[in-house]
């Protein structure tokens, strides 16, 4: 059907297709790699925080309260109590059973 140096063309010139996708594979996988890299350290700092919650929450709590108003007083207290209180919520969410 096709002469056999026609067909001979038609095979390099997909090998060169085939290794230009291959090249182009590599690239995108170098791109992607250094695209990720600083979503991953906001992800590491992200579970960083979520272990240290709980100690942050317990400093809070027992940390030695101001002797002097500054007039924000409920806000203060929601600051200080609402590390706690948001822990408390996610324990006793844990005790529900899950259908």
């Amino acid at each position: 059907m096709f002469p056999s140096g026609e067909l001979k063309q038609l095979e390099l010139e997909k090998q060169v297709l085939l290794l230009r996708g291959a090249q182009l594979r590599a690239e995108c996988l170098v791109a992607g790699n250094r695209l990720v890299r600083p979503l991953n350290l906001f992800l590491n700092a992200a579970v960083m925080a979520k272990r240290l919650s709980p100690l942050i929450g317990a400093a809070a709590f027992f940390a030695p309260k101001r002797s002097v108003k500054t007039g924000a007083g409920i806000f203060n207290a929601a600051l200080r109590w609402a590390p706690l209180a948001l822990r408390a919520v996610n324990i006793f969410k844990s005790f529900r059973p899950r259908s």
